[in-house]
């Protein structure tokens, strides 16, 4: 018959932890110490942040953004045509290219998002539903092949 664990307990947590143990193995894995910080204590040293230095800290954040990964759907075809393209473009490489800077399918969707979100003026507020969305891109399409 297995045996039961014992329930998860401050005490049973303070038994089991070794900090010469926890110490030795920071100092192996080179890891700095850490001092806890406590919520509950007010930090006298703290400078209150102005709002440009808000500002340039939540547009730091936005450049680390963790990779989200999303899943689309997309025909057959234009999953060759994508893969067709990103070849055709590899191949204009005459040199050696590293592998992470060799252009795949998913390069060209991030560029394509990309686009979207920074490189075109759309006024998002009219926009319902993906035909408006597909409207406003090929007017845009149409305007530059004018120009």
């Amino acid at each position: 018959m297995a045996q039961k664990r014992k329930p998860l307990t401050e005490a049973s947590i303070q038994e089991d932890f070794d900090p010469q143990a926890v110490e030795q193995l920071r100092e192996q894995l080179n890891l700095p110490t850490v001092k806890p910080n406590n919520p509950l204590t007010v930090n006298t040293e703290s400078v209150p942040e102005s709002q440009s230095e808000r500002s340039s800290l939540a547009q730091d954040k936005t450049k680390t953004d963790r990779p989200k990964k999303i899943n689309i759907d997309i025909g057959e075809s234009r999953h060759n045509r994508l893969n067709e393209l990103a070849a055709r473009i590899r191949a204009n490489n005459t040199d050696p290219v590293a592998p992470s800077e060799r252009m795949y399918p998913i390069h060209l969707i991030q560029i394509a998002i990309d686009f979207l979100l920074d490189g075109v003026e759309i006024d998002w507020d009219k926009i319902q539903k993906p035909d408006d969305l597909r409207k406003v891109l090929n007017g845009l399409r149409v305007e530059q092949l004018n120009c």
